[in-house]
């Protein structure tokens, strides 16, 4: 255990930003807490953002009830939506076109919401080959679907989606469908996974050396690249002999890495701030969390910054064991 710790100290050496703890927190949840805009947004340009999307809804006849973080907001018909990645869209995008991306938004919204809840059965031959999975973070997922959605959990803090993929939306496949097409979750699942290999593919991945070995990012246009994360048991390069590192921290990104040697307490750290980074940027967050995966599994690494803004690890019991693995290794 003692190399262990030297390794954790220079990794946090390195890594600039974290420091190692044995206690056990919460999932962070950065993008709904005070002003959690800020690392994108100046204050008068998200004084903006809110006066955009308010006039989207007052040229509907509508009006919204925005929450005190303003991290969501309230429909008349009493939905409630998450402004997190919206925002993030305008951030990366020219003022003058956010009355398009906001409208956009909220339209592909009310289409999901229309497709999840419409009477209308629909085969099972015409969505088998438009099912997938989308992996959404569970607090993330509209109260509309929660208890009336297929869904899974591979990853704590992540909703594993079942999803079809529509021309104009994305939407999550209802129980009463399932229930009509006479399917298992199983075979519901295997389909979409299926698919998602086949169909719903990522680009060639950007690779980047580190001390431990290679550094995979996978990313996609489409929401569905995060999803490969429950594909590693295929991709073998991706997955060392002591397992893997991995992050999705958003619809369009999976980093990767394999553990190969002790060294890999330093390409945490590397992981651990893009990861941040790129959950914070968005668009289409997930979570900031990294992941240690070994057979079939996922285990969370808890990360949370402390009041000195330092981020602090909490290894899993699994890959506290694979370190002293790596330790014995060096020993000899």
């Amino acid at each position: 255990m003692f190399y262990v710790l030297i390794g954790l100290g220079i990794l946090c050496a390195l890594a600039g930003l974290w420091l190692l703890q044995r206690g056990r927190g919460g999932l962070c949840n950065r993008r709904y807490s005070e002003e959690w805009w800020r690392p994108f947004m100046t204050a008068d340009k998200f004084a903006a953002f809110e006066k955009a999307v308010n006039g989207y809804f007052v040229s509907r006849g509508q009006k919204i009830v925005w929450s005190d973080d303003k991290g969501t907001a309230t429909a008349e018909s009493g939905a409630q939506m998450g402004m997190g990645n919206l925002a993030q869209l305008c951030a990366q995008t020219d003022e003058v076109e956010w009355g398009r991306v906001i409208s956009e938004h909220f339209s592909r919204l009310e289409a999901a919401v229309a497709q999840a809840s419409a009477e209308e059965f629909i085969p099972w031959d015409q969505v088998k080959t438009r099912l997938t999975i989308r992996l959404m973070a569970n607090e993330a997922v509209p109260e509309q679907f929660r208890g009336n959605a297929v869904w899974r959990r591979d990853l704590q803090g992540v909703a594993t989606m079942l999803a079809i993929d529509y021309p104009e939306t994305v939407a999550t496949v209802s129980r009463a469908s399932a229930v009509e097409w006479g399917l298992p979750d199983e075979q519901l699942f295997a389909q979409a996974l299926e698919n998602l290999s086949s169909i719903y593919k990522v680009d060639a991945p950007v690779v980047k050396e580190l001390a431990n070995g290679p550094l995979f990012l996978f990313s996609a246009e489409h929401f569905f690249a995060a999803s490969h994360a429950l594909l590693l048991a295929k991709m073998p390069e991706c997955v060392g002999p002591f397992g893997a590192i991995v992050a999705i921290p958003t619809r369009h990104l999976m980093i990767c890495c394999p553990i190969n040697n002790f060294e890999i307490v330093k390409d945490i750290g590397v992981m651990l701030n893009i990861a941040h980074k790129a959950e914070t940027d968005g668009p289409g967050s997930i979570t900031c969390q990294l992941y240690f995966y070994r057979d079939g599994t996922f285990a969370l690494i808890h990360s949370e910054a402390g009041d000195d803004q330092q981020l602090r690890l909490t290894p899993p019991p699994e890959l506290l064991q694979v370190l002293n693995e790596l330790e014995s290794l060096i020993a000899e």
